[in-house]
Parts: structure tokens; C-alpha cells; sequence
């Protein structure tokens, strides 16, 4: 992990703004993330870059290169430059900092400027984001980030306690960089975690919501549920969501003889066999915390009536306190009130219930049957492989039936007539609608029919006299 050749294949974006900072008399560096996944040769979508320039002489230098200049941030250093359509998107451009510090509860920090690029990068979160890289491939790391990169160790360039209380989002850095890299935090980092996890409560929202968001997008999903452990563990998760608080407390918690896990574990263990999508990962992670207060000792064994219920009230309380998207705080309650459905499919079920739950479902159908999945993966050994039979079975019945997620076949005021002439035949209105439903997959009636042309169909089926 040597210092990298001067004709490396560079973004032609940093290559450009090595040259117009170079001819303006500035120095600027590659910074942070792009360097170290360089030196550990894997793809990077960051591209920072750090300079002496002040942010208003990054501006002028910016645009009397001709590159259009956004003020991001001035009062914090930061400047885009915007490297046109066959560029690499925006280049976020940083004045040199010799200190920064978040004030609680706020998402701007409070900086000062200047000093030199070692100065800047001493103050940084974790060695290996430490480093530098000049116009000549020059690599300038002065807390040995190359060599914690050799140890795949994450070390801060200072003491930890400090670092941390800098900014305590670091804290959820530290354990997204260990899954995000696979990498081992060194003990002091783990322990100023423990003992300054607390102090998470004063980060925004949204900044503690980006972080996790980024945890929940690692491919790997064991090494997530490895952070999430972790973070449990050292009190931090608890500390930046309180409603999860009796979900991570049912350690030991016997759960029964379809499972072999407490729930806290089982949703870990669900959480690791998921694929990168933070939707479905936030409703694995959620989808049993309601369990604790839905537990009962019958003598029929334990059970957990209801939990779904109580697992969607605590995910929408989640969802309110790191502020989610509408989008994805409808997204992750659905899918967490209905994570037994696709479980409890048996071939008894008629097209129309199938049909009924691809309806229901809509754009959220295959998150729903990947939870099913996770969620019976990490069953009782005994108990897993039926559980994914019947989800795969009705995969393959949903996929049989030409089933769309989403798509609505019948107008409502089908069933509304049917019942107005034919009172307490519930049972039999159910076969029509079936049987019409049918008839829509199939291509032998349209679509949201008109009432009456559904009432013909029906009489030539002889369903209807």
C-alpha cells in the first residue's frame, strides 16, 4: 500500500481540479473514503477532495475555470463542483479544517480553518479515513491509516473518548466501517462506544437515520446483523431507540418449540440472510419487537397473539423518531403487520386469497415474501424448511396465476351488487368473484369490467341465474 502512480486511473473529474487548483496556487487532495478504498483496490462512489483554498476562493477558482460552483455549505468549508454530464457528478471540495465539533441535536458542525492537510486529517474520524492522496499520487498519512489497513483495524488518530464526543455519530461509523469493510474495531474504540453511547441521543435524526441507512445497504447481510449485535451490545442502539429497548432485554427469552432463538436473536438471525434493501432490512430488524409485551404462557405452550400489531405500533414509532420517508415508514409498518401471511399459505388457499394478498401487497409483494423467507430461516432447524416450502409454494402459485402485485381486477361495486342479491350467500359470492377473477387472468374479461357485462359473465358460466 505504497504510494500510488501519478498516471493512476483517476476520475477525470480529480484530474481536472488537481490541474485548476495547481495553476491557481492552491493545494488540493483526494481525502477520506476514495483513498482508502483505492489502497484496498475496490470501487468507491466517494470523491472528496480537501484544499487551502478558502470556500470563496474555491468558488472564484471554480468558476473562472468554467465549472459551475455550488455553496454547500460555506459556512462548514464545503463547495460542489459540478464537472458537467461526461464528468463523475458533483465533487464535494473542503477548506482545510483545523477543528470541528457538532453542537447537540444539530447537523452543521462548528469549524475553523486552515493549518495544512496533516492538520486536517489528524482530526478525522478514524485512521484509515486519514489519508490524503496529491496530484502526484503522493499518499500523505501522518496516523498510519496504511497500516491499520494491512491490520483491517479501525483506530482513531486520537483518543477515542475524545473522538467520539467530537461528534458522537462516529460512534455509528465505527460500527457501520466494520461491516462496511469487514473490518475489527481496536478495543479502546469499543469501549468509548460503551461508555459514551448516551450521548448518541444528541445527533439529529436525520443524520442518525442516513448512517443506519448506509449500515442497512452493506451486501453482506451477516456482517449487519454483526453491527446491529454490536451496537445492542454496547448500549448504543438502545440509547438512540428506547422503543426497542424490551426487544434487545429478551436475551434467554424462550420463545417456544418453533424456535431456538430468543426473539432479539431470531430477528439478527433473520436480518442476516436478507439481501441490501433498506426497506426490507428495517422491517426484519422490527418485525418482532412487539413479542416481549405480546408473550403468554398457555397451557397449550407460548404464545405471542397478536404481535404483529404491536411489532407495526413500535415500527411506526421508529420510523417517527429517525424520521423516515413517508415512503418507507409505509413500506416497513406493512410489511411488519403482514410478515406471517406468507407463512401461514397452505394449498388450500382459493386463487382469490392469493390474488387478494399480491393486491394488498402491491409494489411491497416480493420485500413481503424475502421477509417470510428470513423469517423462517431463522426458525427452529426443525421448523425452517417447511416454512420456506410454503413460501417458495406460493411464490410459484402467485407466479401460476400470472399474478401482478397491485393490480386491482374487479370493481368494488362487483361484490357490493352480488351482496345486495344475494343476502347471507357470502360463501357463494366468494366462488363468484373467484370465478370472475379468473376470468380477468385469463383474458376472457377485461379489467375492472362494467358491473353488468360481470353479471353476463357469470350467467353464461351458469354461477348466476
Amino acid at each position: 500500500m505504497d504510494d500510488v502512480s501519478a498516471d493512476a486511473d483517476l476520475p477525470e473529474s480529480a484530474r481536472r481540479l488537481f490541474g485548476v487548483f495547481a495553476d491557481a496556487g492552491r493545494e488540493i487532495y483526494l481525502v477520506g473514503g476514495y483513498v482508502r478504498d483505492l489502497l484496498l483496490g475496490i470501487p468507491s462512489v466517494d470523491l472528496d477532495m480537501a484544499t487551502s483554498a478558502t470556500p470563496d476562493e474555491t468558488v472564484e477558482i471554480l468558476e473562472r475555470s468554467g465549472i459551475k460552483a455550488v455553496p454547500l455549505g460555506m459556512d462548514f468549508g464545503t463547495v460542489g463542483a459540478v464537472m458537467g454530464s461526461g464528468g463523475d457528478g458533483m465533487v464535494e471540495i473542503t477548506t482545510f479544517r483545523v477543528s470541528e465539533a457538532y453542537p447537540p441535536d444539530d447537523r452543521h458542525p462548528v469549524v475553523r480553518f486552515g493549518g495544512s492537510i496533516r492538520e486536517d486529517l489528524v482530526r478525522r474520524d478514524f485512521t484509515v479515513n486519514a489519508m490524503a492522496m496529491g496530484r502526484d499520487g503522493e499518499i500523505v498519512d501522518p496516523t498510519g491509516g496504511r497500516e491499520d489497513l494491512r491490520r483491517r483495524l479501525l483506530r482513531t488518530p486520537g483518543d477515542p473518548v475524545l473522538v467520539m464526543r467530537e461528534d458522537p455519530l462516529r460512534m455509528l461509523r465505527a460500527l457501520r466501517f466494520m461491516a462496511q469493510l469487514d473490518f475489527r474495531l481496536q478495543d479502546d474504540v469499543t469501549a468509548s462506544i460503551a461508555r459514551c453511547s448516551g450521548e448518541i441521543s444528541n445527533v439529529s435524526a436525520e443524520r442518525c437515520k442516513r448512517e443506519l441507512d448506509r449500515l442497512m445497504e452493506v451486501s453482506d447481510g451477516g456482517l449487519v446483523a454483526g453491527a446491529f449485535m454490536e451496537m445492542a451490545g454496547l448500549g448504543l442502539l438502545g440509547a438512540m431507540v428506547p422503543e426497542l429497548r424490551p426487544l434487545l432485554d429478551s436475551e434467554d427469552v424462550d420463545q417456544g418449540v418453533h424456535h431456538h432463538l430468543d426473539p432479539w436473536k431470531h430477528s439478527l438471525a433473520a436480518l442476516a440472510v436478507t439481501k441490501p434493501d433498506i426497506c426490507l432490512r428495517w422491517a426484519t430488524l422490527l418485525h418482532d419487537a412487539g413479542k416481549p409485551a405480546a408473550r403468554r404462557e398457555t397451557g397449550g405452550g407460548i404464545r405471542f397473539i397478536g404481535h404483529e400489531k404491536g411489532s407495526e405500533e413500535i415500527a411506526l414509532q421508529v420510523a417517527q423518531r429517525l424520521r423516515f420517508t413517508r415512503r418507507q415508514r409505509r413500506c416497513v409498518a406493512w410489511l411488519v403487520r403482514n410478515h406471517m401471511r406468507p407463512l401461514g399459505y397452505s394449498r388450500q388457499w382459493t386463487d382469490r386469497a392469493v390474488r387478494r394478498l399480491a393486491r394488498d401487497a402491491g409494489e411491497n409483494l416480493e420485500s413481503l415474501l424475502q421477509l417470510a423467507a428470513a423469517d423462517a430461516a431463522a426458525h427452529h432447524p426443525a421448523e425452517t424448511e417447511s416454512g420456506l416450502e410454503r413460501v417458495e409454494a406460493l411464490r410459484e402459485r402467485l407466479e401460476g396465476l400470472s399474478v401482478q402485485s397491485g393490480r386491482r381486477l374487479l370493481l368494488p361495486a362487483v361484490g357490493s351488487v352480488l351482496a345486495e342479491m344475494l343476502p347471507a350467500e357470502g360463501r357463494k359470492i366468494g366462488m363468484m368473484l373467484e370465478a370472475l377473477e379468473t376470468e380477468v387472468a385469463a383474458g376472457r374479461l377485461e379489467p375492472l369490467a362494467p358491473v353488468d357485462v360481470c353479471l353476463k359473465r357469470l350467467r353464461e358460466l351458469d354461477l348466476l341465474d
